[in-house]
């Protein structure tokens, strides 16, 4: 771990709350309504929800093996995956939702053991249970906003899945884009340890701030689910603004209009 302590035990409580209620909104939505940039339905969304429990559930977690070794790869992926269960019907789904998510909640994954992610990167089993819980809740929020509902984001389990962002967050860094950087971004975020993400010519690294020892380019802070809607994409700079996510400081502090750039993925 490394941005917030946390147990199992919370983890497993959060995770099966957000279950309920992303398989509620997924019941309640009409499965052919069009989300984000409409290039997937809300049933689409459910079964690459559906996907990843059994990436979890059906891979050997210690092994590279059904994992992608780039973001261009990871999306190709997630459309194959899509492709292969395009005859299940959306309340076959559903139901396999429910299965997959009782395995999940038996896994008997090391919460302290390193496990190969997506991209190259690693991620312990705090990290893996918050991934998880990202997927019901980012996603069930994509669902939210297309079916006009209100999907209110915990500041707790924000914070939880930031704590598997900022584990993997290295694998994601556009080489291409950042060929050229050198950057320092401190990341404050209350009920978390702050963070700073370090870009060096297409390389990078996430390190807790206490132990940097250099003074940062860019300090964003603001509560948390402003800015994992934010590092995610899902709202722009003014609509995190008004979250309360702004640059608090830094030698460089317009730097920070380019992470997206840097993190397309997200």
């Amino acid at each position: 771990m490394s941005l917030t302590r946390t147990t199992r035990e919370e983890l497993a409580d959060r995770c099966g709350v957000a279950f309920s209620r992303f398989l509620d909104l997924s019941s309640a939505t009409p499965a052919d309504i069009r989300v984000g940039d409409g290039a997937w339905s809300a049933a689409d969304v459910a079964t690459h929800v559906l996907t990843v429990f059994r990436r979890y559930n059906d891979r050997d977690l210690t092994s590279r093996q059904g994992l992608s070794s780039s973001v261009a790869g990871l999306h190709e992926q997630n459309d194959a995956e899509l492709r292969a269960l395009a005859a299940v019907s959306h309340g076959q789904v559903l139901e396999e939702l429910r299965t997959e998510w009782g395995r999940f909640a038996l896994q008997d994954m090391d919460m302290d053991g390193v496990y190969p992610f997506h991209c190259g990167g690693t991620i312990d089993g705090y990290g893996g249970w918050g991934n998880m819980l990202g997927e019901l809740l980012i996603h069930g929020y994509d669902i939210a906003m297309a079916a006009g509902r209100p999907w209110p984001l915990d500041d707790r389990d924000a914070v939880l899945i930031l704590n598997g962002v900022f584990q993997v967050a290295p694998g994601f860094v556009d080489p291409a884009r950042t060929a050229g950087v050198v950057a320092r971004v401190e990341f404050r975020v209350p009920g978390g340890d702050p963070q700073v993400l370090a870009i060096d010519h297409g390389r990078c690294g996430v390190e807790e701030a206490r132990r940097a020892g250099v003074r940062p380019d860019v300090v964003i802070g603001g509560p948390a689910p402003g800015l994992l809607l934010s590092l995610y994409q899902r709202i722009g700079v003014l609509a995190a603004a008004r979250r309360g996510v702004l640059i608090r400081g830094g030698r460089r502090p317009w730097l920070a209009l380019r992470l997206t750039q840097w993190f397309p993925a997200f």
